[in-house]
């Protein structure tokens, strides 16, 4: 186990025919996007969900049913994010499965901290903010963000909501200075602690395969890591290659590019083939970043990539 936060076992279970077995071998990750949570910036960034998302609750879950089905799985596996809006859409889909399906199906869940949403830092609100209403300094840090992180003079290091005082005093970005007492990740953050989940699930490929089918919810943000991730690595099985250090801009490109609109909405529910996590090209080079990167967040060289 990379980071080791969360330990996959369970109970084996059996494919019931040849048939189911074979589905299994086209097994895939169902990759799903809370609901939508309220918008209220007082309790920072950790919401619950809007009421009266049953019927949207109720169609995730019959997609992920619908899967687990495909692929001759009786017990479905949820890895959710430790947020209050995933961690109550994941309570939804489980008593959506246990009113509806009974005792056909069993569920399990896990915390994984690795793949929670983006850290946007701490805020200063102005007086009189009231739920729901747009905080501009937010939507002008994320523009910055994306602008230092994936840019013209990318800075992968860049921490979101960071004002960066400049040696001659000042600001470079002045608008952000008033509006955050601490700034938050950088994408070297995020792309280390994403990664290495797909790392660990690569490990347990063959545990998940047989025994479960597996439900990741999450955010948009790690959403749209692995969809990118798996365009990247149907690539890769083709044989194409990448420089170590490039995959988070790589990925960036290609989901801006390439993703439907909406792939990565509230609720939505994607999948990840299982089948990548086979492909030791494309799991030697993930590990090869995720080492890259980590020398990197330490100050360490990173001119010459592993061996």
């Amino acid at each position: 186990m990379r980071e080791g936060e969360r330990t996959i076992c369970l109970a084996q279970e059996q494919p019931t025919s040849p048939e189911a077995e074979a589905e299994t071998r086209e097994a895939s990750i169902a990759i799903v996007r809370h609901l939508e949570d309220v918008n209220n910036l007082i309790e920072g960034r950790d919401n619950g969900l809007v009421p009266g998302q049953e019927a949207e609750a109720q169609a995730m879950t019959e997609s992920v049913i619908k899967q687990s089905v495909a692929e001759g799985h009786s017990r479905i596996l949820f890895i959710a994010s430790p947020a209050k809006r995933t961690r109550e859409t994941t309570d939804l889909m489980i008593e959506q499965i246990r009113e509806q399906y009974g005792d056909q199906f069993k569920t399990n869940v896990l915390c994984d901290r690795r793949i929670r949403d983006l850290d946007e830092g701490k805020f200063v609100l102005p007086p009189g903010y009231q739920p729901g209403e747009h905080y501009q300094p937010l939507a002008t840090a994320r523009d910055i963000f994306f602008e230092e992180s994936f840019g013209d003079h990318p800075n992968p290091l860049y921490r979101y909501g960071d004002p960066v005082q400049l040696p001659e005093g000042g600001y470079k970005y002045p608008e952000l200075a008033e509006h955050f007492m601490e700034p938050g990740e950088s994408q070297v953050d995020l792309a280390v602690r994403l990664y290495s989940a797909v790392l660990d699930m690569a490990d347990e490929v063959d545990t998940l395969k047989k025994h479960a089918k597996l439900v990741v919810v999450s955010h948009g943000t790690a959403k749209s890591v692995f969809w990118a991730l798996e365009d990247v690595e149907r690539d890769v099985a083709d044989g194409f290659t990448f420089d170590t250090g490039s995959l988070m801009q790589l990925c960036w490109e290609r989901y801006n590019t390439k993703c439907v609109k909406g792939a990565t909405g509230f609720g939505n529910v994607g999948t990840m083939s299982l089948n990548g996590l086979y492909d030791q090209k494309f799991i030697d080079a993930l590990q090869a970043e995720v080492n890259y990167l980590q020398r990197l967040k330490q100050g360490e060289s990173c001119l010459e990539p592993d061996s």
